[in-house]
């Protein structure tokens, strides 16, 4: 079964004509990459939200509901003739991980940020041939994701030695980031582990 629309979008869908096409933007977040890829489904770039979203071919699957409880599997294919994204996806090793977020907005409005729809996706697996690269979407599932998404570690630091973070500025050059370390530096306030963690973990 197909996903319900919003009424703003199928009164637009439904009208004889209509100068507010709905236009479908896709985002590919790669960690590896120094930011998104923002692609716009039309003829010419976009510009929405403060940023340009470039014209470029893409096709997605029909995004169902799935009647047993798994996670909704999504096919995504996105134009590789020019092979520009086949590079982007060997820099990023497969893209496997990559966020991927799927938008519908008001053509007819680029002021609107609010969009039609708004589907959030996680890159499952890849595969390229000459016309296409492929991206095989999933659901994200937050029970499946690290939390807190940084380690909690009890004597040492998670900060870079004289980072911003770290914020030591004497004449040392070295540091083990361990808490005794620190405390010899006189810099303990600015320590990025956690004294106060027990042995035993936290369960929820």
């Amino acid at each position: 079964m197909s996903l319900p629309l919003p009424p703003s979008l199928i009164s637009e869908k439904n009208a004889l004509s209509s100068d507010s096409p709905a236009l479908a933007l896709l985002e590919i977040d790669m960690p590896q990459l120094a930011q998104p890829l923002k692609f716009v489904a039309n003829d010419v770039n976009i510009t929405w939200d403060g940023d340009t979203w470039a014209a470029f071919p893409f096709e997605i699957n029909n995004i169902g509901e799935p009647a047993k409880g798994e996670l909704p599997s999504v096919s995504l294919r996105v134009s590789n003739v020019s092979r520009a994204i086949q590079g982007y996806v060997e820099l990023a090793d497969g893209g496997v991980d990559a966020d991927v977020i799927i938008r519908v907005i008001n053509g007819g409005d680029l002021a609107e940020l609010n969009p039609y729809i708004v589907l959030n996706f996680r890159v499952a697996s890849t595969s390229v041939d000459a016309q296409w690269v492929n991206f095989n979407l999933t659901s994200t599932n937050t029970w499946s994701r690290l939390f807190p998404k940084a380690k909690v570690l009890k004597n040492n630091c998670a900060y870079i030695f004289k980072g911003v973070h770290c914020g030591y500025t004497g004449g040392e050059t070295v540091c083990d980031r361990t808490l005794p370390r620190c405390r010899e530096l006189n810099n303990s306030i600015r320590f990025g582990g956690f004294p106060g963690v027990g042995k035993k973990g936290l369960i929820v």
